[in-house]
């Protein structure tokens, strides 16, 4: 109703606008006269009358004079309202021409009817509502004249129509036209007294209110959200707007009064019913409004594409991106904010990459409705690892280094170690020589003479690439070659072996091209090795090995630096 307080006010402003601008049509004249009803004479009483009598019916009438004051007739006026009397002081018996016993005066009434009727208004047949001095009707609105008649008695009844006067009766005791209206009427009775112009002022309302809807806050399409309000405005043109009814999905109507906040409802559909009814009852036809209360939050899952490893952390990397989705169950995803220690809250649009320097990194992120639901900020941390690995070559024994060069052997286990200390190493590469690039799963050896250039590089789980390394190193299969002298000259041969004084003296002796003679071992006669010329032996050239006469198996292993061995035989006799 407060809503509508301007509007009534406008509404009435342009209704007195309206009646002041209906002025009274045409009114009649009517003449005064003298009425004979039955034995009763009616004259109105501002009309002269004239007396005359006469001998016979019908017959010369003779005009009555008054000798003593001749002014007061010819003519003569009633002086009183109602009935009057023209007397003779007594009655004549017709037949016997004597006084009637008991006697009794002669009256001739007549009627004098100065005062003209009264007429009044009614109406029913329809609501009636007050405001600010204005009367409104609703349909079905019908009147009344009932009047109050004079002496002489009502002769017609008139009533304004249609910019002039028309007799009233029953059957146009109808008004049925909406609008402002001002009604004239009056009555006239059988002398033509005419009553003064009467009037009175009303309002014809036949149209029912209005009423829309309107959602104060978010919609989309026909879902709301729990920060939406729902109003209801209703506006009547004429006799106001009397209430406005509600109601949700089937439940008892309400009359509305103020806005509905949507939080206080639970989430789902809702089929709002309403119609507004003006205050002379007419009543709008019902409108329907169907919604869906939104109440629930997007859900949000942050996904990567690329390189990741999960352990203590979940590890990534400069070249991962991020991707956000979110699902609705209704209104449907309006936006997804996110948010990294190098970017300032954002809406997603597209991929994105952690940056900065190596660490844990929060990323943060939330969706919102087409209706303001927001879920929860999310956080999801993740470790951001743009550092590469670093590896490093064993070469394993036996390895010998000089003259600026390792020397290694086809026996010498070479093994890549990778270090990483955030996502750790995944895997190891390497080639020799430029050849094929080979996977390091366990210790390798290399085959072949020569010098050998091996070069490497390590990959950690989140695939930062380490940049090439190289080792170098001289693969050394060559063996030492043994020298077996005498200290003479044999004196002899027997059976196809060499024979020897029994103070002769052996010299044993290696040399090695590339890393040099390690030591040299010798047996005699199937006894354990010794080394030659150890601190810890004789040399055979420096005791008598060979005093007894008979056959001598002497045995010798000779090793370079990298353990390349050589064996050598030799068999002799002695002779003393």
């Amino acid at each position: 109703m407060k809503n509508m307080k301007s509007a009534i006010t406008l509404t009435l402003l342009l209704s007195n606008l309206q009646i002041s601008a209906q002025n009274e049509p045409e009114k009649p004249v009517f003449e005064t006269v003298m009425f004979q009803e039955g034995s009763k004479i009616y004259v109105q009483r501002d009309l002269p009358i004239y007396l005359s009598v006469s001998t016979s019916k019908g017959g010369k009438a003779i005009n009555l004079e008054t000798p003593a004051h001749p002014q007061d007739a010819n003519p003569m006026f009633l002086d009183t309202e109602g009935v009057n009397y023209i007397r003779s002081k007594w009655a004549i018996d017709k037949e016997k021409q004597t006084y009637h016993e008991p006697k009794r005066e002669i009256l001739f009434p007549i009627y004098a009817d100065g005062i003209a009727p009264k007429t009044k208004i009614f109406f029913k047949g329809a609501p009636e509502y007050i405001e600010g001095g204005i009367t409104f009707f609703g349909k079905g609105l019908q009147f009344n004249l009932p009047v109050q008649e004079s002496v002489s008695g009502l002769s017609k009844t008139f009533f304004s129509d249609e910019g002039k006067y028309i007799e009233f009766n029953d059957s146009k005791s109808n008004l049925n036209v909406e609008g402002a209206r001002k009604l004239f009427f009056f009555s006239v009775d059988n002398v033509g007294n005419t009553e003064l112009t009467r009037s009175t002022s009303f309002t014809i309302d036949l149209t029912p209110p209005e009423t829309l809807v309107e959602f104060i806050g978010v919609k989309f399409e026909n879902v709301v959200g729990p920060s939406t309000k729902f109003a209801l405005i209703s506006k009547d043109n004429l006799s106001g707007v009397h209430a406005t009814f509600l109601s949700l999905n089937e439940v008892q109507e309400l009359i509305y009064k103020n806005q509905i906040s949507m939080d206080t409802l639970d989430e789902g559909p809702y089929r709002i019913k309403y119609y507004s009814v003006d205050n002379v009852e007419n009543k709008e036809l019902l409108k329907i409004e169907e919604i869906y209360l939104d109440k629930t939050a997007p859900v949000s899952i942050l996904s990567t594409i690329g390189d990741e490893f999960e352990d203590d952390y979940i590890f990534v990397s400069e070249r991962t991106e991020f991707n956000l989705v979110a699902t609705d169950n209704k209104a449907g995803v309006k936006e997804i904010y996110f948010s990294t220690p190098s970017i300032q809250e954002k809406i997603f649009v597209d991929n994105f990459k952690l940056t900065g320097p190596l660490g844990l990194k929060d990323i943060k992120f939330f969706a919102a409705d087409q209706v303001n639901n927001s879920e929860k900020q999310k956080t999801e941390s993740f470790f951001l690892d743009n550092k590469a690995p670093s590896t490093s070559i064993n070469f394993g024994n036996p390895s010998f280094f000089t003259r600026d060069t390792l020397f290694i052997s086809e026996e010498s286990e070479i093994s890549l170690s990778a270090l990483d200390d955030e996502s750790g190493p995944k895997s190891s590469y390497y080639w020799v020589n430029d050849g094929d690039t080979i996977t390091h799963e366990e210790p390798f050896n290399l085959k072949n003479e020569g010098y050998k250039r091996i070069e490497f590089f390590s990959t950690d789980n989140v695939n930062n690439l380490e940049s090439s390394k190289f080792g170098a190193a001289y693969v050394d299969n060559v063996s030492p070659e043994i020298f077996i002298n005498f200290g003479l000259e044999q004196i002899g041969t027997e059976d196809g072996l060499a024979v020897y004084p029994n103070y002769v003296r052996m010299f044993l002796g290696a040399t090695d091209d590339k890393t040099g003679t390690k030591e040299i071992l010798y047996s005699i006669n199937g006894s354990d090795f010794k080394a030659y010329s150890s601190p810890k032996t004789i040399d055979l050239s420096e005791r008598g090995a060979f005093s007894s006469s008979k056959k001598y198996e002497v045995k010798v292993i000779a090793r370079d630096m990298v353990g390349n061995e050589t064996n050598k035989t030799l068999s002799f006799l002695i002779k003393g």
